[in-house]
């Protein structure tokens, strides 16, 4: 069966990705645990990991709970694996973006559309709702598309 035109949102690039940070974490995994299978879950782990290792370092050796949150609290755009994130005393959500990516031939991934940030995130307290197929009114959503446009994409040719 041939995945094709399989479209599907992202929080991490993926694991075949050019970026220079995903090859520097994918060596970095071969070298120091060689038996695990390098994908988007493993990925995702070092994405959620990133933000908290980052205040730590910059909290130093006098580490606390309120000092690390201290640290966090300044991240502004902050960009490590996925997309950026900002915290402040007042947000804690971290992103809110995800990157849009098709199924290509061979099984790579071919991107759609880069870091978007999803606008109707339930925290932004906006009321929003999924999966609306036929007929729906006219909006965009984060690949540029209206709904009609993205599940006749997602259908694929014919």
């Amino acid at each position: 069966m041939r995945f094709q035109f399989h479209s599907s949102s992202a929080f991490v690039p993926p694991p075949d990705s050019n970026d220079p940070l995903v090859a520097k974490y994918q060596k970095a995994a071969q070298r120091l645990v060689p038996e695990e299978r390098w994908g988007v879950f493993y990925m995702a782990g070092i994405q959620f990991a990133e933000p908290l290792v980052e205040a730590l370092k910059l909290v130093g050796p006098n580490l606390s709970k309120e000092a690390c949150i201290e640290k966090l609290n300044t991240f502004i755009n902050w960009k490590g694996l996925g997309g950026a994130i900002t915290w402040n005393k007042n947000r804690h959500q971290g992103t809110d973006s995800v990157q849009i990516h098709k199924c290509g031939p061979e099984g790579k991934s071919i991107l759609l559309q880069d870091w978007t940030s999803n606008e109707l995130a339930t925290w932004k307290k906006q009321r929003y709702f999924l999966f609306v197929r036929e007929p729906c009114r006219p909006h965009t959503g984060p690949a540029g598309l209206t709904s009609r446009q993205f599940w006749k994409f997602a259908a694929g040719p014919g």
